[in-house]
């Protein structure tokens, strides 16, 4: 028989991704901290806190695709993460206000699929002991401006580690 702790822990093996700039990356490993900014109602309360995705597609998607240079994925190791923070699944378009119809939009994201969203309730500290790889497309113009970036050793290029 399995412990309370170890059922509630089942299911959280999968990595989650979050789409962000190479601004926001840099900002985030300066300050140690990805400020909780999205806004969800959860038990009827507006929330502040991160939106993940279980999609690395869905992330890839919301990024623009990689097209611009400019945009990395930071992919999380969900078990650790959810050793500190509270994680929710949502679903964000289908979770718009009920009371008001032309705002309910379905369960399917923006993209056109599922956002597999899952929302971390606040703001992360140290998020650098969560992260397990750092994706970025092979552009080197924008590399050689973020030494930051460059250094990680989680950098994630090709399907391989840059620095390891």
């Amino acid at each position: 028989m399995i412990s309370l702790k170890q059922y509630l822990e089942e299911g959280r093996d999968a990595p989650l991704f979050h789409a962000t700039s190479i601004g926001n990356f840099e900002n985030m490993l300066e300050e140690k901290m990805i400020t909780a900014e999205t806004m969800h109602k959860i038990n009827g309360k507006n929330t502040k806190g991160i939106s993940l995705t279980r999609s690395f597609k869905y992330a890839v998607a919301f990024s623009g695709g990689f097209k611009s240079g400019s945009d990395i994925i930071i992919e999380f190791d969900q078990r650790k993460l959810n050793q500190k923070h509270k994680i929710i699944p949502v679903n964000y378009d289908y979770m718009m206000d009920k009371k008001n119809p032309t705002r309910y939009a379905g369960k399917l994201g923006s993209y056109g699929e599922s956002e597999y969203e899952e929302f971390v309730v606040g703001s992360i500290r140290n998020p650098n002991l969560y992260i397990t790889k750092v994706h970025a497309v092979d552009s080197i113009f924008y590399l050689e401006d973020s030494p930051m970036l460059f250094k990680h050793p989680k950098l994630f290029i090709n399907r391989k580690f840059v620095n390891a």
